[in-house]
């Protein structure tokens, strides 16, 4: 992971208020020594403006298209979850006993690796487990192939498969985040797009100042939130996978 996104939200926050500060006045001191007429400013800025404006809605649609397959990872994650628990009722003790406890305890490690946040040496820990359970599951099924009907695993062993590719499709989603190119590309471009409201011929308003630093500093921050599915407000929806443990576990 990388340091940008390690970096507390707050801390990015205060860092893009302090850029915009800074950039509208280092370009109201240089209007001030080197003043341009109103009309080219309008013809340099404007474009500049709309381009960063259509930059950082492109920024927005990556990001929201990621956390949407994040969203769609999940819950198809659950689904063969579950599809292969109802499908282990098939197979006869002690297997199926042995593959639910497995189970369970494969939801649990998904709960544990969501609470375990950024910590990455926690979070290989757990990926080393959950492999650990795959590798244990289709052990027992491979010791049972030939002692069950070939109807049961072919119904029982796809299930198991679907659920490892999934597992695998979900963890990759989540690791599915903008680039941090991209993210600090943003960073200049909002330096850029304030020193420019600053070179304009509007004389210095804090109150204005002030306001255009919390827009933008929020528009970045909501971008970064979104793009980080392991911290902050904008999180993946865990009710499915809630759902899913309390439907196992009373079972």
């Amino acid at each position: 992971m990388s340091a940008l996104y390690r970096a507390p939200e707050v801390v990015v926050l205060l860092v893009v208020l302090a850029v915009v500060v800074a950039s509208l006045e280092f370009g109201f001191r240089l209007a001030k020594r080197v003043p341009v007429e109103e009309a080219q400013f309008n013809r340099i800025a404007t474009p500049i403006l709309a381009l960063i404006g259509l930059v950082l809605a492109f920024s927005y649609s990556l990001a929201a298209d990621r956390m949407a397959d994040r969203r769609a990872a999940n819950v198809q994650e659950v689904n063969s979850i579950g599809t292969f628990w109802l499908r282990t009722a098939l197979l006869p003790e002690p297997t199926r006993s042995a593959m639910r406890v497995r189970v369970r305890r494969y939801v649990d490690v998904h709960f544990e690796h969501r609470a375990a946040g950024i910590d990455e040496a926690r979070l290989r820990v757990l990926e080393r487990e959950a492999e650990q359970l795959q590798k244990e599951l289709w052990k027992l099924l491979m010791g049972e192939a030939q002692h069950t009907p070939e109807s049961t695993m072919l119904l029982v062993t796809p299930a198991l498969n679907a659920m490892f590719d999934d597992t695998a499709t979900a963890l990759a989603a989540r690791e599915n985040r903008l680039p941090d190119t991209l993210i600090l590309f943003l960073f200049a471009l909002v330096a850029a797009a304030s020193f420019l409201a600053g070179y304009g011929r509007a004389p210095r308003h804090p109150v204005l100042w002030i306001a255009l630093a919390v827009v933008v500093g929020g528009v970045l921050a909501g971008l970064l939130d979104m793009d980080r599915p392991r911290r902050g407000l904008i999180v993946t929806d865990q009710t499915p996978f809630v759902r899913l443990r309390d439907s196992i576990q009373s079972d």
